[in-house]
């Protein structure tokens, strides 16, 4: 019994730790003009957003990573990245 906790408890680190899809290749794909559901589709939801107007700024992160893009008009017109 013991063995099986401790294998559920690695998978699951494994899973939380592994997936994160804020990585540079990710950061590679994101282009001037994509809309936000393009973005959404390679980054995933984002850990939190801030909106004025038609203007949003969005940070995807993961531990000490982060990617920081902002968006007018749904559609990305500057990004950023730390720690990739």
């Amino acid at each position: 019994m013991r063995y099986l906790t401790v294998s559920i408890l690695a998978t699951l680190i494994a899973l939380l730790t592994g997936c994160s899809k804020v990585t540079s290749e990710n950061y590679n794909k994101i282009k001037l003009g994509m809309e936000s559901s393009e973005v959404e589709q390679i980054l995933g939801k984002p850990t939190k957003c801030d909106a004025i107007l038609t203007a949003k700024q969005c940070v995807w992160s993961s531990g000490s990573k982060s990617i920081d893009i902002k968006f007018v008009s749904g559609k990305v017109v500057l990004f950023s990245n730390t720690g990739l």
